[in-house]
């Protein structure tokens, strides 16, 4: 009965030196309640994430009954994609990890209950990718 839908557009801020671009993102939850959809909270970056460079927030999106997983690719190859994890509270989903990846490019979300699969298509190299798996409902992935 809730879904999320990236708009890795959304948010457009103007250059201000730090950034080549600098389009922040968001991703929207959305409630079913009878026969519609409600949008339930707007999430967008991380306030205060040292990562200022992310280009496409929302690109990617995974939602489970307790959580919300939200990719961040970045728009540098140095830099690395980093899928943002969001428990669900009173208040909405609220930020709880960065699960930090090794690879660039936009992580593929996929989700099971607590457990969470991202796919990195390739390396800093632009050569293999990876696939890491989470459990978030463990104490820290």
């Amino acid at each position: 009965n809730r879904i999320a839908i990236g708009a890795p557009g959304a948010d457009r801020i103007p250059f201000d030196g730090r950034c080549a671009a600098d389009i922040r993102g968001a991703a929207y939850v959305f409630a079913r309640h009878r026969t519609l959809w409600v949008q339930e909270q707007k999430v967008d970056r991380l306030s205060g994430n040292d990562r200022e460079c992310v280009f496409a927030f929302g690109v990617d999106v995974g939602i489970g009954r307790d959580w919300l997983v939200v990719s961040s690719p970045s728009f540098f190859a140095s830099q690395v994609a980093s899928p943002i994890a969001y428990q669900r509270s009173a208040s909405g989903f609220v930020p709880r990890w960065t699960l930090e990846g090794r690879d660039v490019g936009a992580a593929v979300i996929e989700m099971t209950g607590s457990t969470v699969f991202t796919g990195f298509p390739f390396d800093r190299f632009f050569s293999t990718g990876e696939v890491a798996l989470y459990d978030l409902s463990a104490a820290a992935p």
